[in-house]
C-alpha cells in the first residue's frame, strides 16, 4: 500500500500571512493616528502636573477663604472697639474737664459769703488766691473768673499774654486792667493804682440772660464772641446767688463766672486726629449750630469775628457734617442724649456722640475716621496671601513637573521595549531598575513575556522563520510606506507654506537681528565710550558733598563789576535813596547771574565780584562770562539814561543829577585757577573764592578807570570769546599767577614789596622774567594781555543787508587802531603803526578814546627809545 503524501504549498501560506500582516499592520497604524490625537491631553505627566497643581491652588484657595471668613469678622469687631475707644476719648476729655470746672465752681460759691455787698479789696483777695489755685490744677483751661452784680460792677482775674490781670469792670464803660506782679510769691494782687490796659465796654447779655433764667443754678451759658475780644470763643460757666424775694426786673443778686476758651478743646482734638491718620473731629453747639471745636483752630478762632458753622468750614470737614444733619433731617435734637451713632461716608467711619449734662453742656461730637485704617492690614493680608497663592502655585507647577517626569520616565522604557519587541528585537532589551512597585511588576511580567516569545520562537522551524519574517518586514514596510505617503500628500502644501514663511520669517528676523545688532554696537560703542569719559573724569574728580566743609582747585571764571562814582553819591545823597538806587542795580545783576549759572561773591565797597564755575560746575564759563558783562552793560545803561534820569529829573536838585550820570560801570573779566569750597565749621560755613583773583581783577579795574573801559579782559577770556565780540589790545599788565592763592604781594624783611615796583606801571612790552633769577618773587606775576570788549558781532537785523550794514560799522570802529597794533606787534613796523594809529584819532567817535592815546604814546616813547639807541 502505497501511501501519498502532498507537499505543502508555500506560497499560499505566504499570501495568508501576508494578508493578515498587512490587516494587522494596518490597523496598528489607524489606531497609532487615532492615539496620537488625544496624546497631548491624556498623557500621564499633564495628569499629573494639571492635578497636582489644581489640587494646590484648590487647597490655598480653601484655605484662604476660611481664614479671610474667620478673621474679617474679628477684624470688624476689633476696629469697631479701636474706633469706640478712640472717640471715648475725646467725650470723656469734654465731660470730664467740663466737670471739673463745675466741681470748682460749687466749691468756690461755697466759699464765698452770700450777703456780700461791696466789691472791695477783700473780694479781690479772695478772687486772687481761688485764681492761684485754679492756675495751679487747670492752666490750660483758665481764661477769666469773675465776680459780677446783676448789670452792675464786676471784679476778675484774667490771663492773657502770659501776665496775670486784675480786671475791674464797670457796666456799660470801659474795662480796667491790672497787672499783678509777681504772682506765685504775692498772696494778693501786686498791682499799680492806675490801670495798666483800658478796653471798651463788654456789652455781651449772654451771662446776665443765662443766670436770669437760671438763678441759683450751676449752669453753662451758650458760647459767645465780644466785639472787644472778637478771636475769642467764651465758654462760660455761670452760678449766681438767688435772692429770697424776687424782684420785678431780676431774681438773682449777683453771680460768679469761669470762662474758657474753646481753644483747649481744639488743641486736644488737634492732638487726637495727629494719632489718627486722616481723621477729621469736631464739636456742634446743638443751640446755636455753631461749630465750638475743630481739629482746624484757624476756622474757629482766626482774627474774624463772624463764627463759622459747618457749611463754612473745609470741604471736607463740610461733607461729613451735612451728612451728620441729613442723618437727623437738620435737627440734631433727634438724637437721644448722651447716645452714640456711628454710620459710614464713602471711605469714612463717622462716630457722632450727643454729650448732655446737668450743667446745660448740649454738644454733638464728630468723628471721622478713614475706613482703610482698619481694613487696611486685612486688605495687605489678601494681598499677601494671592501673591503666596501664586508663589506656592508656581513652585507647585514645577514640583508637578519634576515629579511627573521622574514618574512617566519608567513607562517610556516600556514602551520603547515593547516597540522593540513588536519589531522583533528581542536581544538588546534593557529595562533600569525602578523604585515603583508597579513598574517593577510591569517590568517583570515584560520580560517573562519576551522569554515566553523567545521559546514560541525557538520552535519555529528556520526556514520558515526566516521566509515569515523577510515577507512580514516587506509587507510592514509597504504598508508604512503607503500610509506616510497619504500623510505626506496631506501636510506637503501645509509644509511648503510653512517652510516659506519660515524662510521669509528668518530672512526677515536676520535683517532685524543684523540692523539691532549694528545699533547695539553703536550703542556699545557710545555706552563705552561714555563710560571711559566718566571713567577718566571720575578718576580726575571724586564726587563732592555740596553742603559739607571741603575744598577743590578749579578754573574759575571772574566778574568784578565797579560802580566809578558811587563815592559821590555818598557825599551828596543820603542812604535811602542810595538803597534804593542800588536796588535797581542788584535786582539785574541777580536776574542775570541766575539766568546764566553764575556766583554772586561779595560786594566791597563799590566793587561786586561774580564768579562762574565756582560753585557750581558751568560748560563753557569764560564765554559765559562775557555774555554777562555785554548784557548787564546794555542792562544796567538803560536804568541809568532811562529809568534814573526820567525818575529823578524834575523832583532833585541839579547836583543830584549830575552824580548820577557821574555814575559810570566798569567790568573787568578773567579766568584762573583758584581754591573754591565751604569753609568754617560744622554749624557755620560759607562758600569762598581763594585766590589771587579779586586781586588781578582790582589791577584791571584800575586801568578800566584810567582809561575809561566798560569792559577789560584779560587774554584768558580773549582766547575763546575773540570771534564773537568786537576787541582791542590795550596794554600788556603783570597778573599774579594761578597757583599763588594769596590776595596781596609778599614783603621781605625790610618790608619791601616783592612785587616790584612796575606791577601797575602800563606796557605794550611783554616783560620776560630772567631764567637764571635768584629772586623767586618775580615768578609770582606774569605779563598778561589786556583787551577792551566792544559790541557783539551778532546782528538782530532780518533783512541781510542791514545786517550786513551794521557789521561794517562795528568793524569800522576800531578798524584803524586793531591794524596799527598788528603792523606794530606781528610786522615790527613802527612808522606804519604810528600812521594807523594817528589815522584812527582823525575819525569822529575817537576824538576822546583815551585807551587811543594811551597806546600812542606808548608807541611813540617806544619808538623814540629805540631810535636812541640806534643812533648811540
Amino acid at each position: 500500500m502505497t501511501i501519498k503524501i502532498q507537499p505543502l504549498v508555500s506560497t499560499k501560506i505566504a499570501e495568508d500571512v501576508s494578508d493578515e500582516s498587512n490587516t494587522l499592520v494596518s490597523s496598528h497604524l489607524d489606531s497609532h493616528d487615532n492615539s496620537t490625537k488625544y496624546s497631548c491631553c491624556f498623557s500621564i505627566k499633564y495628569v499629573l502636573i494639571i492635578m497636582i497643581v489644581g489640587l494646590i491652588i484648590l487647597s490655598v484657595l480653601i484655605l484662604s477663604a476660611i481664614w479671610v471668613s474667620c478673621f474679617s469678622a474679628t477684624v470688624s469687631e476689633l476696629s469697631h472697639s479701636v474706633r469706640d475707644k478712640e472717640f471715648s476719648r475725646i467725650v470723656s476729655y469734654a465731660d470730664e474737664s467740663l466737670t471739673r470746672v463745675a466741681f470748682f465752681l460749687e466749691t468756690f460759691k461755697g466759699q464765698l459769703l452770700k450777703d456780700y455787698q461791696a466789691m472791695d479789696h477783700v473780694l479781690e483777695n479772695h478772687l486772687y488766691l481761688a485764681w492761684k489755685s485754679l492756675m495751679k490744677h487747670e492752666a490750660s483751661l483758665s481764661y477769666a473768673l469773675f465776680v459780677a452784680e446783676y448789670e452792675g460792677g464786676a471784679l476778675g482775674m484774667s490771663i492773657f499774654g502770659n501776665l496775670t490781670w486784675f480786671l475791674n469792670i464797670t457796666y456799660a464803660q470801659n474795662q480796667q486792667f491790672y497787672i499783678c506782679h509777681d504772682v506765685p510769691n504775692h498772696e494778693y494782687c501786686n498791682r499799680n493804682s492806675t490801670p495798666d490796659m483800658i478796653l471798651p465796654a463788654f456789652t455781651d447779655k449772654v451771662a446776665t440772660d443765662t443766670v436770669t433764667r437760671n438763678p441759683g443754678k450751676t449752669i453753662f451759658a451758650p458760647s459767645f464772641t465780644d466785639p472787644t475780644q472778637p478771636n475769642i470763643v467764651f465758654l462760660t460757666l455761670l452760678t449766681s446767688y438767688k435772692l429770697d424775694v424776687p424782684k420785678s426786673d431780676r431774681t438773682v443778686s449777683h453771680f460768679i463766672g469761669y470762662c474758657m476758651t474753646a481753644r483747649f478743646l481744639s488743641l486736644f482734638l488737634v492732638e487726637m486726629t495727629k494719632s489718627i491718620t486722616g481723621s477729621h473731629t469736631f464739636i456742634i453747639e446743638v443751640e446755636t449750630d455753631f461749630i465750638v471745636a475743630s481739629d482746624q483752630i484757624d476756622d474757629h478762632s482766626g482774627s474774624s469775628s463772624t463764627r463759622k458753622k459747618i457749611v463754612d468750614m473745609s470741604p471736607s470737614m463740610k461733607a461729613i457734617g451735612m451728612k451728620v444733619y441729613s442723618q437727623f433731617n437738620n435737627n440734631l435734637r433727634n438724637l437721644q442724649c448722651n447716645n452714640r451713632l456711628e454710620m459710614t461716608l464713602a471711605d469714612q467711619f463717622i462716630l457722632i456722640h450727643r454729650l448732655c449734662n446737668e450743667n446745660g453742656i448740649d454738644w454733638m461730637l464728630v468723628l471721622s475716621v478713614p475706613q482703610w485704617n482698619y481694613i487696611s492690614n486685612m486688605v495687605l493680608a489678601i494681598i499677601a496671601a494671592v501673591i503666596s497663592a501664586c508663589i506656592i502655585s508656581l513652585v507647585s507647577a514645577l514640583m508637578a513637573v519634576v515629579v511627573s517626569l521622574r514618574i512617566v520616565k519608567p513607562f517610556h522604557q516600556l514602551i520603547q521595549s515593547f516597540e522593540m519587541v513588536s519589531n522583533m528585537q528581542l536581544e538588546d532589551l534593557n529595562l533600569r531598575k525602578s523604585q515603583l512597585t508597579e513598574v517593577t511588576q510591569l517590568q517583570l511580567h515584560f520580560t517573562q513575556m519576551v522569554k515566553r516569545i523567545k521559546l514560541y520562537r525557538a520552535f519555529i522551524p528556520s526556514h520558515l522563520l526566516s521566509q515569515l519574517e523577510s515577507n512580514e518586514h516587506g509587507e510592514e514596510d509597504n504598508a508604512l510606506d503607503t500610509k506616510k505617503d497619504k500623510k505626506k500628500g496631506q501636510q506637503y502644501k501645509v509644509k511648503s507654506d510653512h517652510d516659506s514663511n519660515n524662510f521669509s520669517f528668518m530672512k526677515n528676523s536676520h535683517a532685524q537681528a543684523s540692523s539691532v545688532s549694528q545699533s547695539q554696537e553703536l550703542s556699545r560703542k557710545s555706552s563705552s565710550s561714555m563710560a571711559s569719559s566718566s571713567r577718566r573724569q571720575s578718576s580726575q574728580k571724586t564726587p563732592i558733598d555740596r553742603f559739607s566743609l571741603y575744598s577743590e582747585k578749579k578754573m574759575v571764571s571772574g566778574i568784578m563789576l565797579h560802580l566809578d562814582g558811587l563815592n559821590e553819591w555818598w557825599s551828596c545823597m543820603n542812604g535811602s535813596e542810595i538803597v534804593n538806587l542800588l536796588s535797581d542795580v542788584f535786582e539785574v545783576m541777580n536776574q542775570q547771574a541766575r539766568s546764566l549759572g553764575a556766583q554772586m561773591g561779595s560786594f566791597d565797597s563799590d566793587s561786586q565780584l561774580i564768579f562762574f564755575n565756582a560753585a557750581n560746575d558751568v560748560k563753557k564759563h569764560q564765554e559765559k562770562a562775557l555774555a554777562l558783562c555785554d548784557s548787564l552793560r546794555s542792562k544796567l545803561s538803560q536804568i541809568k539814561n532811562h529809568k534814573w534820569s526820567s525818575t529823578h529829573s524834575k523832583s532833585h536838585q541839579h547836583s543830584l543829577n549830575s552824580s548820577l550820570t557821574k555814575l559810570n560801570f566798569r567790568m573787568a573779566v578773567t579766568c584762573q585757577e583758584c581754591i573754591c569750597g565751604n569753609l568754617g565749621t560744622r554749624d557755620f560755613k560759607s562758600f569762598q573764592v581763594i585766590g589771587s583773583i579779586q586781586s588781578n581783577l582790582d589791577r584791571m579795574i584800575q586801568i578800566a578807570n584810567r582809561l575809561n573801559i566798560p569792559i577789560i579782559i584779560s587774554q584768558q577770556i580773549e582766547h575763546h570769546c575773540s570771534e564773537k565780540y568786537q576787541m582791542r589790545f590795550i596794554q600788556f599788565q603783570d597778573l599774579f599767577i594761578d597757583n599763588y592763592y594769596a590776595s596781596c604781594c609778599p614783603f621781605d624783611q625790610n618790608g619791601i614789596n616783592k612785587g616790584g615796583e612796575n606791577a601797575q606801571q602800563p606796557s605794550i612790552s611783554q616783560q620776560q622774567t630772567p631764567q637764571n633769577s635768584h629772586n623767586t618773587s618775580t615768578y609770582l606775576f606774569e605779563s598778561c594781555k589786556l583787551f577792551e570788549v566792544g559790541d557783539n558781532n551778532s546782528s538782530e537785523m532780518d533783512e541781510w543787508m542791514y545786517e550786513l550794514e551794521s557789521k561794517e560799522k562795528k568793524n569800522q570802529r576800531w578798524y584803524y587802531y586793531n591794524l596799527a597794533i598788528k603792523n606794530y606787534f606781528v610786522k615790527n613796523q613802527v612808522e606804519q603803526a604810528l600812521e594807523m594809529m594817528n589815522l584812527h584819532m582823525t575819525l569822529e567817535t575817537s576824538k576822546c578814546d583815551l585807551v587811543a592815546r594811551n597806546m600812542l604814546a606808548l608807541m611813540q616813547i617806544n619808538n623814540s627809545s629805540v631810535h636812541y639807541q640806534t643812533q648811540e
